[in-house]
C-alpha cells in the first residue's frame, strides 16, 4: 500500500509503494538521495525522520545504535515507510522538472448531480492513465492554466474516469470548462498527482471529512475500500451549506444502510435549514467532537477548501489525532 514522504520545509514529497524503501522510491521518482552501499552499512543515506513510523527487515545488520534509532536516525536504502513521513535528507536533489505524462480521453456522458454540479465520465482515447484512488489530473484548456481536479472514481473498472466539476456563471473558468466538453467531447490532462490515498494499514478506523465537491477524491478512496469488506469501522462527515450540495446524497446513505461497519454523517452550515432536516447542523468538528471520539488510532482524510484542513490540525489535535494519519493534498500548500 502506498505511503507519502514529504521532506522538511514542505519543498517536494513522493510516494512509496508495498515493498518499497525511502531511498528506492525516491530515486524511482526522480529524486536523488547520496547513498553508496545500499545494505545499511556505510551510512551515506543517513537522515532523519521528523514524523511516522519506519520499520527494517534487517534491523540487527545496521549502523545505527538503539538509541539513534529511538531519536529517528534513519537509514533510507533499508527504512520502509509504516505510516506518512516527513524527513531531512541531507543532500537530497529534488527532480529536474515535471515529468507527468499527458493524456486525451474521449467524454462518455455528462451528468447533472445538481443545479451546480456535474459529473463528467471519461475514456481514454488512446493510453490509460494509472493512478491511485484519492489522486488528481491537471485539465489543459487553450489558453489557460493547468488545474487540478480530482478523480471522482476508483481505478477498479475498464479506464473510465469520473470528475465531479462545479459550474457557476460568474466562474469564466467553469463556464469554458463544460463548453468544451459539450462542443469538443474531449478533454486533455496531465497525471495523475497528489497523496492524499488509501491507507488500510496500519488496521485502525477511519474518518473522511468532505467539504462540497471535496467528497469527490473520497468517493474514489470509499470506492477502493469496498472492494474488499471492511474490517474496521469507516465514518464519513460530508459537510455542504445546503441539502442540494449534497450532490451524491443518496449514495452515501446506500453505502451506510448495506456495508457493514460503514457510517455516514451529513452536516448542514448553512443559514437556511430544512424544517425537515432531521440530521446534523453547524461546525463538522464541533459536531465529531460532540461525539466524543477518541481518534488516537484513527486515520483521518480531509478534502474540501483549504480551510477546510486548516482547522483539522487544531480540532483534530485535540481529539488525538496523530499528525501522520492526517491525509489530505491541501497539506502540501499549508
Amino acid at each position: 500500500m502506498p505511503f507519502t514522504v514529504r521532506l522538511k520545509d514542505r519543498i517536494g514529497s513522493f510516494i512509496v509503494i508495498e515493498g518499497e524503501t525511502i531511498l528506492d522510491a525516491a530515486l524511482r521518482q526522480d529524486y536523488f538521495i547520496p547513498y553508496s552501499c545500499h545494505e545499511g552499512i556505510c551510512g551515506t543515506c543517513e537522515g532523519t525522520v521528523l514524523e511516522g513510523i519506519v520499520t527494517y527487515y534487517h534491523a540487527d545488520s545496521l549502523t545505527l545504535e538503539p538509541d539513534e534509532l529511538a531519536s529517528g536516525q534513519a537509514l533510507f536504502c533499508s527504512a520502509t515507510p509504516r505510516s506518512d513521513l516527513i524527513i531531512d535528507a541531507p543532500g537530497i536533489r529534488l527532480p529536474a522538472n515535471d515529468n507527468l505524462s499527458q493524456f486525451q480521453y474521449q467524454l462518455l456522458n455528462l451528468q447533472a448531480l445538481n443545479d451546480q454540479v456535474f459529473e463528467a465520465t471519461l475514456m481514454p482515447t488512446e493510453i490509460t492513465m494509472a493512478y491511485l484512488a484519492g489522486q488528481y489530473l491537471e485539465v489543459l484548456l487553450p489558453d489557460e492554466e493547468p488545474r487540478p481536479f480530482s478523480i471522482a472514481n476508483a481505478p477498479l473498472g475498464d479506464g473510465q474516469i469520473q470528475l465531479h466539476l462545479r459550474y457557476q456563471s460568474d466562474n469564466p473558468y467553469a463556464v469554458k470548462l463544460i463548453d468544451h466538453l459539450r462542443t469538443h467531447q474531449r478533454l486533455d490532462f496531465r497525471g495523475a498527482k497528489g497523496h492524499c490515498l488509501y491507507h488500510p494499514v496500519p488496521s485502525m478506523p477511519t474518518i473522511m471529512i468532505a467539504g462540497g465537491t471535496g467528497f469527490a477524491p473520497l468517493k474514489a478512496i470509499i470506492e477502493q475500500a469496498l472492494s474488499e469488506p471492511l474490517s474496521q469501522p469507516l465514518t464519513l462527515y460530508w459537510t455542504a451549506k445546503n441539502f442540494d450540495d449534497l450532490y451524491l446524497h443518496e449514495l452515501a446513505l446506500q453505502w451506510d444502510r448495506y456495508v457493514p461497519h460503514f457510517r455516514y454523517v451529513p452536516v448542514l452550515t448553512g443559514h437556511t435549514i430544512p424544517t425537515s432536516w432531521t440530521g446534523k447542523t453547524g461546525s463538522v468538528y464541533k459536531v465529531i467532537q460532540q461525539e466524543q471520539i477518541n481518534l488516537r488510532d484513527h486515520h483521518a482524510y480531509i478534502s474540501g477548501p483549504p480551510s477546510l484542513t486548516l482547522d483539522a490540525f487544531e480540532h483534530l489535535a485535540d481529539l488525538g489525532l496523530q499528525h501522520y494519519y492526517l491525509y489530505s493534498d491541501a497539506i502540501d500548500y499549508l
